[in-house]
């Protein structure tokens, strides 16, 4: 490994945060693939034979975001090593990491250790707030660390090393039931918009328009990207259901108090 390669997915740059932290503790060169903007999706991931491959994304409804998913079906590897990195808001991985490991290997990569980090929750910034934090970050360097020293060429993961479960329905349904019925399902610009741009920019989807942040089409994600990323706080998703799933979120795990935790696989 002479080379680190990091592809990710970030839209309110925690999972960018804590892969860049990784990467740092390498000690290698690094090449970015950001495929969190329609702009970056445009640029083919490109996998030199040399490198350690990191892929990194959030854990949305206990799956890995599916527009990931997809982009990651474009990338093609030639049993390089790498590395998975799933960043989930407080709650837990469920299946992501499982999803991450599994595309992987599809795509033709040699995966021989994992990652869960903490993020900042993408609904409200009041669970978990300003993760990863110093010490998350801290973290992940020396995960970075571990992973070029104790790698050797018979360092692989199996399944059964993927920590998983069953997704929380209990809690993910009540989501999907409220979120999805939302009318109009997608966050509405404040009174104290300036119409900066700023929001337009940083939608994975590129549903707003950057004229107009009242022209929002449908299909809103709810990343939280366009709501955090607003200087003047104008962004929000006003909608009743919204602000009720936020709570429960807040009741039923915001307090709740987690660690990042890593694997790494040794022959």
């Amino acid at each position: 490994m002479n080379q680190v390669v990091s592809v990710y997915f970030s839209p309110t740059h925690t999972c960018k945060r804590t892969v860049q932290a990784f990467c740092k503790g390498t000690g290698l060169p690094v090449q970015e693939y950001d495929l969190t903007c329609p702009s970056g999706r445009e640029v083919p991931v490109v996998l030199p034979e040399d490198a350690l491959v990191v892929l990194c994304a959030p854990v949305y409804g206990g799956h890995t975001v599916k527009l990931f998913m997809n982009e990651l079906q474009k990338v093609h590897g030639n049993g390089q090593p790498a590395v998975i990195i799933s960043v989930y808001g407080n709650r837990h991985c469920d299946l992501a990491l499982l999803d991450l490991y599994t595309a992987a290997v599809s795509c033709g990569l040699r995966p021989f250790a994992w990652g869960l980090f903490i993020g900042e929750h993408s609904f409200t910034s009041r669970i978990q707030t300003g993760r990863p934090n110093e010490e998350d970050l801290n973290t992940a360097v020396e995960f970075g660390k571990e992973c070029v020293q104790k790698y050797t060429e018979e360092s692989v993961l199996k399944e059964e090393d993927i920590p998983q479960r069953p997704v929380d329905y209990g809690m993910i349904g009540m989501h999907g039931q409220r979120l999805g019925h939302l009318t109009p399902n997608r966050p509405v610009p404040a009174d104290n918009c300036v119409q900066c741009g700023i929001c337009a920019s940083v939608c994975p989807l590129g549903l707003i328009n950057p004229k107009d942040s009242n022209d929002i089409q449908e299909n809103c994600m709810k990343c939280g990207a366009c709501v955090k990323a607003c200087p003047h706080q104008a962004m929000c998703f006003p909608q009743e259901d919204f602000r009720i799933v936020q709570e429960d979120c807040i009741q039923e795990f915001g307090s709740d108090e987690h660690v990042p935790e890593y694997y790494i696989s040794v022959a």
